[in-house]
């Protein structure tokens, strides 16, 4: 299906307005949307050349683009293309978000609080260029991303019910989130070691890739080590060295990052929240937010949401 750039409730939420479209297409489409949105496409097949004013940039699934509201590139020698581009302005994240404020140069540094929360997760919408703008997804992460992709559009499309324009904000939230995490991935062996070795910085570039895709599922350190073609002990003293935490305490930093983002920029439920990050167990839930966040996840929403 296609749509628009404007999502409006069927049956429910009538009244309700999304700033958000998508389309679903081959190989030049990006180039002919003119609309102040920023875009997330997914290539999910094929290869081309990707022209930027006059920069070439080789493309290939499985991949993503990110696209600011006046960059619309052209593609040359598509083969096999297939891409699925969602399209949101960023005031659907953040109502105090507007294209101008975003592209101000000391705009970021005036953000305080849950606007400076919410701006990590667009600021490169508006400072990559070029080439920097598409990035391959590894394989493992390829599937989330598209199923994130997925979901926000089938939320938005579906209503299935009151929370729909919520729950699709909540997705799109997810997908920036693990986009904004996924680019951190690759980590220089020279930044996490102060050495060449390039076995250990691509075990730790597979680390993370693992814990980003997986935060929300229970694994063990013993899933991770083998998927890394290590062991525990040394798996987890690369990662203490790279990341400053353990494997358990960067996984329940990222759930809960996830979690104060979704009850501060959502209405969806708690228990859908708790769930959503990995959580069955409503007591550990709360015990783990109050530990990071200083709150009860209801008390933190009662005093940051900012609908």
């Amino acid at each position: 299906m296609e749509a628009g750039f404007s999502i409006r409730g069927k049956r429910f939420q009538t009244h309700m307005e999304i700033p958000l479209g998508w389309r679903r297409e081959s190989a030049d489409l990006p180039s002919l949307i003119v609309s102040p949105y920023f875009a997330i496409c997914l290539v999910r097949s094929g290869s081309a050349v990707l022209v930027f004013d006059r920069q070439a940039v080789p493309v290939a699934s499985p991949s993503i683009i990110i696209l600011d509201e006046l960059t619309r590139p052209t593609f040359r020698n598509a083969r096999g293309l297939q891409l699925t581009t969602l399209y949101f302005h960023p005031s659907y994240i953040n109502s105090t978000f507007s294209m101008d404020a975003l592209h101000a140069e000391p705009h970021a540094k005036q953000l305080t609080g849950t606007t400076k929360q919410d701006y990590f997760l667009l600021e490169r919408f508006v400072k990559l260029t070029g080439e920097e703008r598409v990035f391959d997804l590894p394989p493992h992460l390829a599937d989330a991303v598209a199923n994130l992709l997925d979901t926000t559009i089938a939320q938005a499309d579906q209503q299935p019910d009151k929370f729909w324009p919520c729950r699709t904000r909540s997705f799109l939230i997810e997908l920036l989130f693990q986009l904004r995490q996924l680019q951190a991935v690759p980590v220089p062996a020279t930044q996490v070691f102060g050495t060449t070795n390039d076995v250990q910085a691509i075990r730790i570039s597979q680390a993370l890739s693992y814990v980003q895709e997986r935060y929300q599922q229970d694994f063990t350190l013993g899933d991770l080590a083998r998927a890394c073609a290590t062991n525990r002990t040394t798996l987890n003293s690369e990662f203490r060295m790279a990341t400053g935490m353990t494997v358990r305490a960067y996984t329940i930093a990222l759930r809960m990052k996830m979690a104060a983002t979704l009850l501060r920029d959502t209405r969806i439920p708690v228990a859908e929240v708790m769930s959503r990050v990995g959580y069955e167990n409503q007591s550990h839930f709360t015990r783990a937010f109050r530990l990071t966040l200083g709150e009860t996840p209801r008390t933190y929403r009662d005093n940051h949401c900012i609908l």
